[in-house]
C-alpha cells in the first residue's frame, strides 16, 4: 500500500514536471526591417551595412567602433530608392499549451554607411532601436548628414 502510493506521487510530481517542458516548443525565424531614409540624402547606398546588437551594451561597443573591422560586417539585403531591407533574426518559445509565448529579437542594430560630399567620404554608424512585435516592421531614420 504504502509502496503504490509512493508510485503514485513520483508519477503525479512527474507529471506535473514533465508535462508543461513537453508543450514547449522552441524555434528561430527571421523578419523583415524596411528602414526609410530621408530622400535626396548624400548616403552611399552601396555603403551601408549593419550588425545585429541583441544588448544595448553591444550596440554602443560597435557604435564606438570596437569589435570586429567594418568591412566585415554583412551587407543589407535590399536597398531600393530611399528604402533598405534588412533580415533580422528572431526566436520563439511557445508555452505551456499557448498559454505563455515569448518571442525574441535583437534590441538594436548598428547601421554603417558612408557620406560624399565636397570631395570626401566620411563613414557613419548610427544606433538603431528595433520595435518590439511580431511580423515585419518599418522605422523612419532620420541620418541627413551636412558634409
Amino acid at each position: 500500500m504504502r509502496r503504490s502510493a509512493m508510485i503514485a506521487m513520483l508519477l503525479l510530481v512527474l507529471g506535473v514536471v514533465v508535462l508543461p517542458e513537453l508543450a514547449v516548443s522552441r524555434g528561430t525565424g527571421r523578419f523583415i526591417l524596411t528602414l526609410n531614409l530621408p530622400a535626396g540624402s548624400n548616403i552611399d547606398p552601396a555603403s551601408i551595412r549593419y550588425v545585429e546588437c541583441w544588448t544595448w551594451r553591444i550596440a554602443e561597443m560597435f557604435a564606438r567602433g570596437d569589435g570586429f573591422p567594418a568591412d566585415e560586417w554583412p551587407e543589407l539585403a535590399s536597398v531600393d530608392g530611399n528604402q533598405v531591407n534588412m533580415t533580422i533574426s528572431s526566436s520563439f518559445q511557445r508555452g505551456f499549451f499557448g498559454l505563455i509565448d515569448t518571442f525574441r529579437h535583437p534590441a538594436a542594430i548598428v547601421l554603417q554607411y558612408d557620406t560624399a560630399g565636397n570631395g570626401q567620404r566620411r563613414s557613419h554608424r548610427e544606433i538603431i532601436s528595433i520595435p518590439t512585435g511580431r511580423g515585419d516592421r518599418t522605422v523612419f531614420v532620420d541620418i541627413t548628414h551636412r558634409d
